[in-house]
């Protein structure tokens, strides 16, 4: 059951650095205007 608890806290903590990665670019194209940043291997 442990793992199972720690699986869970894993996956939410990669959704709240996601979302945190999303606001960040958000604000960044706002200031700076859209294609300021990409992500590698998209051109």
């Amino acid at each position: 059951m442990a793992s199972q608890a720690a699986l869970k806290l894993v996956g939410k903590e990669d959704g709240d650095k996601q979302r945190a990665l999303e606001a960040a670019i958000a604000q960044i194209d706002r200031a700076f205007g859209k294609g300021s940043v990409m992500k590698l291997g998209k051109a």
